[in-house]
């Protein structure tokens, strides 16, 4: 039992849950599915939040693999490096090229990104949608942004 309380050291294969960390000692019982579900939760809200499209660029991105890479995944706008917080607040959807090219740069400091700022301001502001509504909601939208 104890053994599960240790610290995380093995990422989950799946490169756009880059927040998501399991334990080495986690097997595929409850636990390690509640994990996986959480993250999976978290994507596909921000995949809605964002309509499917990279913040910064505006490009219409896949939810799925594509040439067996994922081509979207989720930055945190202000980094967690430099104090930003981890919730829906703070979290949009980015394309490799982008979430790359951004690094670890605070917005707040170089005033870049004036429209993401606003759309993160919006999202904080609205009632999160169910996993029931994700499910119902998201095909559509990949139909409609990624064709």
């Amino acid at each position: 039992m104890r053994s599960c309380i240790r610290a995380a050291s093995t990422r989950i294969a799946n490169p756009c849950r880059l927040d998501v960390w399991r334990s080495e000692t986690f097997d595929e019982g409850i636990l390690g599915k509640g994990i996986r579900l959480m993250a999976d939760v978290t994507y596909k809200r921000c995949y809605f939040d964002w309509g499917g499209r990279c913040a910064y660029c505006d490009i219409g991105l896949p939810r799925i693999k594509w040439d067996g890479r994922v081509k979207a995944g989720i930055d945190h706008f202000i980094p967690l490096s430099k104090g930003g917080p981890n919730s829906r607040s703070n979290r949009v959807l980015s394309c490799y090229p982008c979430n790359l090219a951004k690094g670890d740069t605070d917005p707040r400091e170089t005033n870049q990104w004036p429209h993401v700022q606003q759309r993160l301001a919006e999202i904080a502001a609205s009632r999160p949608l169910s996993h029931g509504q994700l499910k119902r909601l998201l095909p559509e939208l990949v139909k409609q942004v990624y064709v």
